[in-house]
């Protein structure tokens, strides 16, 4: 249930009262190791329920941290060096009709333009828009050209 007190909450911990009442204060220092550290600072912190280790312990664990670290950023790097393409969606647009007329492998690096004049040429080879037709303009979102007829 439910108890009010008007006690400070250090002499309210000493005292038991609270949420922790129904488990006995031995078994939680049971399940903690004693910690190598006896300062002032270090018994705080470990009343609170951090773990308190070595300043040797503590160097070798950053390390170990650290050597893992730079390992997943090698493997990140390497994996972006092998996707220099991007795939592009090509549709046509007639009013409110769209329709998906295939796609585009060109590389990351280029531009906006040439990435239109590409989409533009798809739908002149597959027959969508004859040689002399102009389109109303390309849009781009993402990976998805819209061409509107």
């Amino acid at each position: 249930g439910f108890v009010a007190t008007m006690m400070p909450l250090a002499a309210r911990s000493r005292s038991g009262a609270g949420a922790d009442r129904g488990r006995p204060r031995q078994e939680e220092e049971v399940e903690r190791p004693p910690s190598p550290d006896r300062s002032e600072g270090a018994k705080v912190w470990a009343s609170k329920g951090y773990s308190v280790v070595s300043s040797e312990a503590a160097l070798e664990l950053n390390q170990w941290l650290r050597s893992k670290m730079e390992d997943k950023k090698s493997k990140k790097g390497s994996k972006a060096v092998v996707k220099s393409t991007v795939t592009y969606l090509v549709s046509i647009a007639r009013g409110m009709n769209t329709k998906a007329v295939g796609s585009l492998d060109l590389e990351k690096n280029v531009s906006e333009k040439e990435v239109k004049q590409a989409a533009v040429e798809l739908l002149q080879k597959d027959g969508h828009l004859k040689a002399g037709e102009q389109h109303k303009g390309v849009t781009i979102t993402k990976n998805i050209i819209s061409v509107k007829l």
